[in-house]
């Protein structure tokens, strides 16, 4: 498992601090012709605490960590608090739906042994079949049409000062590594490509419920964070503030 600053955050780096060195440039004076030298393109003056993120939240969300996670189907998804059946039992007793009758543990058990019923794939715990898959899953800041209402840019004591209500970090993409045969290196099992597809389907369904989200969510926040002050004070800014939405809306 691999918790990193994502590569494709160069480009945002270098589109935000262009948006950020252009504010600071606004805010003493400056053109818009000087901007399209940059690349640019404005015929009027933007309010450049707008001017900071427009751009930047129209191409990307702040993807600020990646975590690599090979999960091993279907053993992974067994629980001993879940018996098949007494699920089974429970549900031929009663005319309520299984989304009504079953807690939501024990819908998870029985949506896995249907998979593997649909699959053709044993429910025995002790099955020597299974498969791996590889998910890179990627968090951080989504920034949404109205981020810069979320920062708010003034002058302090000692120079120029921005105050940043920054989004609740969160799984921005989950994408499935489709390694060849000759890159997979477990036993093959027989399962058509739309029987993998369904259990890629169930396996990413379950993936935000695993133990190890909070804490990439945490390193994601660290890190865009981190990101934010570090371009910020690039871009001449001497106080940077990263504040609660209540200590926002009352400043």
């Amino acid at each position: 498992m691999i918790a990193k600053l994502s590569r494709r955050l160069l480009p945002a780096v270098l589109l935000l601090a262009l948006g950020f060195s252009a504010g600071i440039y606004l805010s003493k004076g400056g053109s818009a012709s000087l901007l399209n030298n940059f690349g640019i393109q404005s015929t009027q003056q933007t309010a450049h605490s707008d001017l900071l993120f427009e751009q930047a939240r129209a191409i990307f969300s702040l993807v600020s960590a990646e975590y690599v996670v090979k999960t091993v189907f279907p053993h992974e998804f067994f629980s001993d608090s879940c018996s098949l059946e007494q699920i089974m039992t429970r549900l031929r007793t009663s005319p309520a739906a299984p989304e009504e009758l079953l807690t939501p543990q024990e819908l998870e058990c029985f949506e896995l042994y249907n998979l593997l019923a649909d699959l053709g794939m044993s429910s025995d715990p002790d099955s020597t079949d299974f498969l791996v898959f590889t998910f890179i899953l990627s968090a951080g800041y989504d920034m949404g049409p109205n981020f810069a209402d979320s920062v708010h840019v003034y002058q302090g004591p000692n120079g120029p000062a921005i105050d940043i209500c920054a989004p609740e970090p969160q799984i921005l993409d989950i994408q499935m590594e489709d390694p060849t045969s000759d890159q997979y290196g477990y036993p093959d099992i027989s399962v058509s490509p739309a029987g993998v597809q369904k259990i890629a389907e169930f396996v990413r369904g379950r993936i935000n419920h695993q133990p190890y989200i909070n804490q990439l969510l945490a390193t994601a926040d660290a890190n865009g964070k981190r990101f934010l002050q570090e371009s910020l004070q690039a871009a001449g800014y001497v106080t940077i503030r990263f504040i609660s939405q209540e200590e926002f809306d009352v400043r």
